[in-house]
């Protein structure tokens, strides 16, 4: 018979070490007497901690007063308790536990030391932030596609207003005097009414989670047109510094996102700017945000700095927004495109600005470039591929109403916003158009089936009460086989509420609001097609 010569407290030592548990025992001043592997390993970094003062030497320093009086109140009156409370380990690295601890007496029943069981939570508490993160993120998604679907029946609206603001700004046109103020008023309501379009569109494309419709832009042009909302954003303090590039080639992009690329970059500037006291300069003067164009086919001008992935390609169009801010350091540089991250104070930022311009740029096939270091200033360039065979092609300017072919032909309007439709049947009636008209689909019946004469063309809104203009176009033209249809919405044809059901090809759309002639050539653009379609029978 063999007898085990092992010491027993090496023996339940080794059983401790081997524990997937912190454990240690400490005297009243907080020295170690004894500290186990995982202890060592975790919180020591792999040194034997004994002999020393664990809350000046595994405490972080901002919270030892703390832990200071923690510990004297658990000395004084000694007892079993848990909390949780955060280690620094050697290299600077901050580790969370759950403790236990236990106080050891004498057999006069005064305490000796205490032991401590501790349980890494680190891993735990960052999924759990993670998770919190998370939350807020969905909890913050809900309330945009929320406030979404509101902006979506709100712009639906407004387009019909809009509709009845450019065309009583068309007909004024049409007979103000040249070279007068009075025109230029008209042509600045006539261009606010004009952007206001684009912006509702955007709002029914972010409330559909559709992309807006692309369509060949003049950076230099459109730029041109934001600058007094621009100034008007950043204040008097700030220089506002504009450079188009000379014969710069269109861009495919949608306008409302390009507008709201420019206010996102500069608002975010002018806050850059106003971080710094003094504020910073270029040079001698005010703070500045300088934005600038230009064409290139280099490519990537500077390799070094953040790039959003995207296809590269040699030629771009370069739209460049450069500020004197406060800068921004390395690590933010890495999150800067992220959803909800933002450097600026709880309720002065969504985080969501520049997580949109990436997506509007990336939706653009282009590519972004950030520079920026702190207290130097950021520049952010955007590279847009241009159009194909950019070089060569003009962009079409905004068309003035000028009279389409007189016809006498009956159109049929059918429109429940009353102003719209009053505006609509006025300028068909100047083209010598007979109208008839309604203001929903069963009185559009009535008239229909009351009127003796022809009727030619239907133009209807899509979303009418009672029934779609489609179905009721279908409904029409059983009785009336050569009838023929123009609808239109203030949702863009790939936005119409499904309950409307899907819109024939062989039927014209056209998009509220819209200028007057593009209103008089659709609508002859559909009678003609008719007429064609006689012909060849």
């Amino acid at each position: 018979m063999s007898h085990s010569t092992t010491d027993p407290d090496q023996y339940f030592r080794g059983i401790v070490d081997s524990l997937p548990l912190v454990v240690c025992r400490w005297l009243p001043d907080t020295t170690l007497t004894y500290a186990n592997r995982l202890y060592r390993d975790l919180i020591a970094g792999g040194a034997d901690p004994v002999g020393a003062r664990w809350l000046h030497a595994f405490v972080p320093r901002h919270r030892q007063d703390e832990v200071r009086v923690f510990v004297e109140e658990l000395v004084a009156s000694p007892r079993t308790i848990g909390y949780e409370h955060e280690i620094e380990q050697p290299d600077g690295k901050h580790r969370h536990f759950t403790w236990t601890d236990h106080p050891i007496f004498d057999q006069n029943g005064r305490i000796v030391e205490f032991q401590s069981i501790g349980l890494d939570v680190t891993e735990k508490r960052k999924i759990e932030a993670e998770r919190e993160r998370l939350e807020v993120q969905v909890m913050n998604a809900e309330r945009l596609e929320a406030v979404g679907r509101l902006a979506g029946g709100v712009a639906h609206d407004v387009n019909n207003m809009l509709g009845v603001i450019l065309g009583c700004t068309e007909f004024s046109l049409n007979i103000a005097p040249p070279e007068t103020r009075l025109r230029e008023d008209l042509l600045e309501i006539q261009e606010a009414a004009r952007r206001s379009a684009d912006l509702t569109r955007q709002m029914l494309a972010y409330a559909r989670q559709s992309p807006a419709a692309p369509s060949p832009v003049d950076l230099n042009e459109r730029i041109d047109s934001m600058l007094r909302l621009l100034r008007r954003l950043i204040g008097t303090q700030i220089e506002l510094h504009w450079q188009p590039g000379p014969a710069l080639w269109p861009v495919r992009v949608a306008p409302a996102q390009l507008d709201q690329i420019l206010l996102n970059l500069v608002v975010n500037a002018r806050d850059a700017i106003l971080e710094l006291e003094p504020p910073a300069s270029f040079g001698p003067g005010r703070p500045r945000i300088k934005i600038s164009t230009r064409n290139t086919t280099a490519g990537l001008v500077n390799g070094d700095g953040p790039v959003r992935p995207g296809p590269r390609r040699k030629e771009y169009v370069v739209l460049s927004v450069a500020d004197t801010g406060v800068g921004m350091g390395a690590e933010t540089q890495k999150h800067l495109f992220d959803p909800f991250f933002t450097t600026k104070p709880v309720g002065h930022g969504t985080g969501l600005g520049l997580a949109t311009v990436s997506s509007a740029v990336e939706h653009a096939g282009g590519l972004i470039e950030v520079r920026s270091e702190p207290g130097r200033g950021t520049t952010f360039e955007l590279y847009f591929p241009p159009e194909p065979n950019a070089a060569a092609q003009i962009l079409p300017r905004p068309r003035t109403s000028a009279p389409a072919a007189r016809a006498r032909e009956t159109v049929l309007v059918v429109e429940d916003e009353t102003s719209l439709r009053s505006v609509v049947e006025r300028f068909l009636s100047q083209l010598d158009y007979r109208v008839i008209s309604a203001g929903d689909a069963h009185s559009a019946r009535e008239v229909a089936r009351s009127h003796t004469g022809d009727i030619d063309l239907l133009l209807a809104d899509v979303v009418l009460p009672g029934c779609a203009g489609h179905k009721l176009y279908d409904e029409l033209k059983q009785e009336r086989p050569g009838l023929e249809a123009v609808l239109m919405s203030g949702y863009p044809l790939d936005m119409v509420p499904p309950e409307h059901g899907s819109l024939p090809n062989s039927i014209e759309f056209l998009q509220k609001p819209f200028s007057l002639t593009d209103l008089g050539e659709r609508v002859r653009t559909a009678l003609d097609a008719r007429k064609d379609t006689r012909e060849l029978t």
